[in-house]
């Protein structure tokens, strides 16, 4: 009976390895999505000038992005819809092509016997490929989707007013000025 434990093959250890990084990368890119400008602004407000640098960064955003036109809320939510649907859709396609290995060289020794050495690099180099070819297609498509909502949002443009006002306290705190109510 087959092991599903890699022994001392490196191969099978890669490709335990490479499942493993697949199944956390979402959860990293989740967090990096949630947990970037928070951390920015927690780095910046270590120093004064560090402080206003990040608080010059996101005013030059915000004016870049006052300058493209606003999109209606439900517009923004339904390309912020497709650009989740399509994610979803490329991270099952990714699945798919992790998973398809993995039972097949399960199931094929049952069937047919010993499965040889290059079916099985064959069957890992398909599911590589599939899974680049879902990166790929990831952040082409809806990575310029992202690009397109993200600075047209009304959303986005007030949590980055928002942001800045915050930087901006922070920023008199430090200074102990007592803040304007101006952005």
């Amino acid at each position: 009976m087959a092991s599903w434990w890699p022994g001392h093959d490196l191969g099978k250890w890669a490709i335990v390895l490479a499942v493993v990084l697949f199944l956390l990368q979402k959860p990293w890119d989740w967090f990096q999505a949630l947990a970037t400008s928070r951390l920015k602004d927690w780095w910046a407000a270590r120093s004064i000038a560090s402080l206003s640098k990040r608080i010059a960064h996101q005013e030059r955003a915000l004016k870049e992005f006052e300058s493209l036109p606003l999109v209606s809320e439900t517009e923004a939510y339904i390309l912020r819809g497709i650009s989740v649907i399509g994610l979803l859709c490329v991270f099952i396609f990714q699945m798919v092509f992790v998973a398809i290995p993995l039972i097949v060289i399960g199931i094929k020794p049952h069937i047919q016997g010993k499965v040889s050495t290059g079916e099985v690099i064959f069957i890992y180099c398909c599911a590589i490929a599939g899974f680049l070819m879902g990166l790929l297609f990831e952040k082409k498509v809806f990575n310029k989707i992202d690009e397109y909502r993200r600075p047209r949002s009304p959303y986005v443009r007030q949590d980055l007013e928002e942001s800045i006002k915050a930087l901006k306290l922070e920023l008199a705190t430090k200074l102990n000025i007592t803040p304007t109510s101006s952005t």
